[in-house]
């Protein structure tokens, strides 16, 4: 038979990586042809196999890997389509080589449901198992889980002065951030649609928006007037950063160790983020209760 083995590692390092080595060496002379994956790294034996093997973790990577990684699939994919294993033994995988969904629900307002093409909903439908496992984040997009101090932080004099004009509206949504910034749309704000006003609940969580930016207010008597004002498809309701900017720019800065000593958690994304690291702690994908704010 055709075997592929599968371990965090591919050296003596720890009784998960000593048992996949004997079992190696144990199918080999009992005749099976054997391939192996693991994760890249400096101590691993020689291997013809080690060509498949996805880069060692930085510390980015073992923040992002457990999320799923590119890489780790392409590179497992190639090996399988190369090899055609008859049977695949998956070991201890979990972190440098882990297969984990952990997801937004993409909610626009507290009371709405996942569409049933979304991310949230195609995921949750695959059946959870001891290689695949699913979470659900209880915010609109990850985005809104990063901390309010880490997003003033930003080299924010060095923007356009729209993107300091979406900073400013956004910022009077913090004087209500645990009821709205777990729904609100960093990346698109709100937007007169047929979304928008086929919804009693959403234009309600809209109007709760616009009595909180004061410009807003002090510029039209009431939400339905300035809803009036805008043509369909405008922007009512104003977006922080369009696309993956505010991700990739927090990214940056957290690579260049320039952010805030401490992040300042609102209760919202405290729990969301306190809910991942036991979550990891639960599959075995995190080590130590340092997973934990």
């Amino acid at each position: 038979m055709r075997i592929l083995l599968a371990n965090k590692f591919y050296y003596r390092r720890g009784g998960d990586c000593i048992y996949m080595l004997n079992l190696e060496q144990l199918l080999k002379e009992h005749g099976h042809e054997v391939a192996v994956f693991a994760m890249d790294y400096p101590d691993n034996l020689e291997t013809l196999w080690q060509r498949y093997f996805p880069s060692n973790m930085s510390k980015l990577k073992a923040f992002t890997r457990p999320f799923g990684d590119g890489e780790t699939k392409r590179k497992f994919m190639r090996l399988i389509d190369d090899f055609k294993p008859d049977v695949v033994h998956l070991n201890n995988i979990h972190t440098q080589l882990s297969l984990v969904c952990i997801v937004d629900t993409d909610k626009k307002y507290p009371t709405d449901t996942p569409k049933e093409d979304s991310t949230y909903s195609l995921c949750a439908a695959i059946p959870q198992n001891q290689i695949y496992h699913f979470m659900a984040l209880e915010v609109h997009e990850v985005e809104n889980l990063i901390p309010l101090n880490y997003i003033d932080n930003l080299p924010w004099s060095q923007y356009n002065s729209a993107d300091r004009v979406n900073k400013k509206h956004f910022d009077y949504l913090r004087n209500d951030a645990n009821h709205i910034l777990p729904y609100y749309d960093y990346k698109s704000g709100i937007r007169k649609n047929q979304e928008l006003l086929s919804s009693q609940e959403y234009m309600a969580f809209a109007e709760e928006c616009f009595n909180l930016d004061e410009e807003l207010t002090n510029q039209y008597h009431s939400f339905s007037a300035y809803v009036s004002t805008k043509n369909n498809k405008d922007e009512l309701l104003y977006k922080l950063f369009s696309g993956s900017f505010l991700i990739t720019h927090t990214l940056e800065m957290i690579k260049g160790h320039s952010q805030p000593t401490e992040p300042e958690l609102l209760p919202f994304q405290e729990h969301n983020w306190n809910m991942i690291g036991s979550t990891l702690l639960n599959w075995c994908i995190a080590e130590s209760k340092d997973a934990m704010i």
